[in-house]
């Protein structure tokens, strides 16, 4: 998708900025929101400060909803890796109180929280059948949980 977006977006922009925004690309993509990492900050305060209309208008022709957009660099795309890991730690002895040992030894326990902002939250899972599964059963508890934890309900993305 973000090869669509930049295909489009070309023609309305320098050639300087359009080399420099084939140095981004789509993080996550929620129903309402749109991270895209960005290999440098000056990239990402380019994105943000000339052509984050441009970009939102783009991503509403091709999705067809409006999307919160969230620039971020490598250096930016989670808390310090101690702090997230801190968060999910309690997030699964929560899950684990809640859930047969079964159902959170082969689905919970192996995934990992990569990503979290006060609107969206990507947690790591091992296969596909696992962030599916995951997706469809479990959504409600864990924003529950996060709303519990910090007073918001993230949107939630599952990735193997």
């Amino acid at each position: 998708m973000w090869d669509e977006v930049l295909r489009r977006v070309h023609a309305l922009v320098s050639v300087q900025d359009s080399k420099r925004m084939q140095q981004s690309k789509l993080y996550a993509l929620t129903e309402h929101q749109a991270a895209i990492w960005t290999r440098s900050r000056k990239l990402k305060i380019l994105l943000e400060q000339r052509y984050i209309g441009l970009i939102s208008a783009v991503l509403f022709g091709i999705c067809g909803r409006e999307l919160n957009l969230l620039f971020v660099t490598k250096g930016e795309l989670s808390m310090p890796e101690t702090e997230l890991d801190l968060y999910w730690i309690y997030m699964l002895e929560e899950l684990r109180k809640k859930l047969s040992e079964p159902v959170y030894k082969a689905f919970f326990e192996p995934t990992r929280l990569v990503f979290l902002s006060d609107t969206l939250a990507i947690i790591r899972t091992p296969s596909v059948y696992a962030k599916d599964w995951l997706s469809v059963k479990y959504t409600k508890l864990v924003k529950d949980l996060f709303e519990q934890l910090m007073s918001q309900k993230p949107d939630l993305l599952f990735t193997e």
